[in-house]
């Protein structure tokens, strides 16, 4: 493993072959060794993080090659709530509060579209702005309670005994049960400063982990007055006396983000701004955290459902100003490239192969209803599954498309997985805990991008590039990101970068792959690498 980053550290470790003597600090591009035969026992002290790293994902950065930026590492392997997991078995639940302003505008519902799954229990807050920032303090202190102590109930004292019969032994009492809070705060507002992160956070415990999410300064943003400090040092105050609190630097990028006419973040920050920050806050929540964030198809579908909330309902709607149930869900699995038929017992009978339990479900899952003549066998209704028990659907005349909760007597009929293989430029995709995996050797776009990584690197890379491309753009030369805007095989951002190769690069997947691949070598040496960057982040 190489060390990236601008500060040493100290590492431990047996079982490892060419490597310095234990203890010995290391500085950035050293490299530390390599795992023997025996495997390696891994611990790592960095000095400039507070906390104890979680030496699990130090090891996994190690196991799979890439650099390792020892700033990026998470200080907090969160401990999680044991509980009964969505899939019925028992597992440990993560539960995640997302406190969001009038300001962010969609981030709240865009984090926890992104963060929802099996393992993560995603509920949001919207402060009101009528309170006093103590108030809103009160709010998220009690939100972040998932369920309230139950106090001890004291044991049943013994019964005397009559004259005649025994006494009734006392009955023990029940042990105190503890309340189970969030594992995570995380706070996203339109405006803030270092001031009022203390003032929000101030009812927390100080062992709640925050995650304080720092947008840009908006353009005409006064300069502060001379001889105060600034806010990167007010900031580090804050967080010195509150060492459970983390701070996420937004990038100043954001600020002047634009797809087509629309600019973000604004005095209140635009869809695509939200999304963008949502994006942002989830891989950073999944990387310090170890928090699973949804895949990024399913997220593609959830998004493009997002946008249409509040449109019309019309029979045979297919949008883009109106919808009914199946014209929704078909031109949202259109996004990944899922063609469907515009009938809901069509796509029940499409994709029944891939049925999933009500106790299973996934965010990008499609969730079947008995239609108007109570059918089980030819459900009349569908939507998208987003999490926590909800989805999107056009329920019917005279509504909009909207969020529904699944609930008794709603005629839930079953779901399925549409997502678990999926037809893409001409390659059978099926769908893992990473992401999309090519199952054919006949697009002849990857026997082009094959030579070149075999010529550049060797062939055990060529895995990691057919991963990483795959989840990005399922290898589609036409591919457009609907929240970023990055385009083609690679996912350029912007797309006019790959005009370096050929000014055919729009439509030539040739050029498309030949600027892919110089782009991996320069920014992460290896598509191996470019992987790992993509498994932490969600982008690269």
């Amino acid at each position: 493993m190489t060390l990236v980053g601008a500060d040493g550290a100290t590492y431990t470790y047996d079982g490892v072959v060419n490597a310095p003597n234990v203890g010995t600090p290391t500085t950035p591009g050293a490299s530390i060794g390599n795992a023997g035969p025996t495997g390696i026992t891994f611990a790592i002290n960095i000095p400039d993080v507070v906390g104890q790293v979680c030496s699990t994902s130090a090891l996994e950065a190690w196991s799979i090659g890439t650099p390792l930026n020892i700033r990026s590492l998470p200080t907090t392997c969160l401990p999680g709530d044991p509980s009964v997991l969505t899939d019925g078995t028992l597992g440990t639940r993560q539960n995640v509060l997302v406190v969001t302003d009038a300001g962010s505008g969609t981030t709240g519902a865009d984090v926890k579209t992104l963060l929802s799954g099996s393992q993560t229990s995603t509920t949001t807050l919207a402060l009101d702005p009528t309170q006093t920032p103590a108030q809103q303090a009160a709010a998220i202190a009690q939100a972040s309670i998932v369920k309230p102590a139950v106090p001890a109930t004291p044991a049943t004292p013994a019964t005397p005994a009559r004259p005649g019969k025994p006494a009734k032994p006392a009955k023990p009492g029940k042990p105190a049960v503890p309340a189970v809070t969030s594992n995570l705060v995380v706070i996203a507002l339109g405006g803030d400063n270092p001031a009022a992160a203390a003032a929000l956070t101030a009812n927390l415990p100080s062992s709640q982990q925050v995650l304080w999410v720092v947008p840009p300064l908006p353009s005409g943003t006064p300069a502060l007055p001379p001889g105060t400090p600034s806010y990167q040092s007010q900031y580090a105050t804050f967080t010195a006396a509150h060492p459970n609190v983390r701070i996420d630097w937004l990038e100043s990028p954001l600020a002047t983000l634009t797809t087509g006419t629309v600019t973000a973040p604004s005095p209140v920050w635009s869809e695509v701004g939200a999304q963008v920050v949502a994006s942002s806050v989830a891989g950073y929540a999944a990387n310090a955290y170890r928090l699973p964030t949804t895949n990024t198809a399913a997220s593609t579908v959830i998004s493009f459902a997002e946008a249409q909330l509040g449109k019309p309902y019309l029979f045979g709607g297919s949008g883009p100003g109106s919808y009914d149930c199946s014209g929704l869900t078909m031109d949202a699995f259109q996004q990944v490239g899922i063609s469907l038929d515009h009938n809901a017992n069509a796509q029940y009978q499409a994709t029944r192969a891939e049925a999933v339990s009500e106790g299973a479900l996934e965010p990008g899952d499609l969730v079947f209803f008995v239609g108007s003549d109570g059918s089980m066998t030819a459900p009349g209704h569908v939507g998208i599954y987003i999490g926590n028990g909800q989805y999107i659907d056009a329920p019917d005349a005279g509504g909009v498309v909207r969020i529904d909760t699944l609930g008794p007597g709603d005629g839930f009929v079953g779901a399925s997985r549409p997502l678990s293989t999926v037809s893409l430029g001409g390659a059978t995709m099926t769908l893992t805990g990473m992401g999309l995996v090519d199952t054919s050797s006949t697009d002849p776009n990857k026997a082009i991008a094959r030579a070149l990584v075999d010529s550049l690197w060797s062939d055990d890379q060529w895995v990691y590039l057919d991963l990483l491309w795959t989840r990005e753009s399922g290898w589609n030369p036409a591919a457009v990101n609907p929240t970023s805007g990055a385009y083609g095989i690679p996912q350029s951002l912007p797309a006019s970068k790959m005009s370096a190769v050929a000014s055919d690069w729009a439509t030539d997947p040739t050029t498309q792959i030949l600027w892919g691949i110089d782009y991996i070598a320069a920014t992460y040496g290896s598509p191996q690498a470019a992987w790992a960057h993509e498994v932490a982040f969600n982008w690269y």
